[in-house]
């Protein structure tokens, strides 16, 4: 279930024109944002469950080990992406709920680079 971040992150985006799917579950990682047409896929990442740098260390030990188990999880998701042809990147809800308009132009930054490339 995306969170309202993240939902109002992808409707600024259809907002703004782009096109995308959401929720892909045929790709590794089911990326929550995927501009198929280049292969290029996007994840919201919450900056808890992802174990962003500016989260504090948790000091429960089971927490810590589920959080480690994400990130590893999130590192392979998408090493796999590029085996598959995809290029990847995160928007961190932290930096999302700082400065929308620079993770939108992160985004139209990253589609023109994938464009351009042969």
């Amino acid at each position: 279930m995306p969170s309202a971040a993240e939902t109002k992150f992808a409707n600024e985006l259809e907002a703004l024109g782009f096109t995308f799917e959401r929720n892909c579950n045929d790709l590794p990682g089911t990326p929550d944002i995927v501009f198929r047409e280049i292969n290029l896929a996007v994840f919201f990442h919450g900056c808890f469950w992802h174990s962003h740098h500016c989260q504090k260390n948790t000091s429960s030990y089971e927490w810590s080990e589920n959080l480690k188990k994400i990130s590893d999880n999130d590192k392979s998701v998408l090493q796999e992406l590029n085996k598959c042809g995809f290029y990847s990147f995160v928007i961190w809800e932290c930096e999302w709920n700082s400065n929308p308009s620079k993770c939108i132009s992160k985004i139209k930054g990253r589609i023109n680079f994938v464009q351009s490339l042969p």
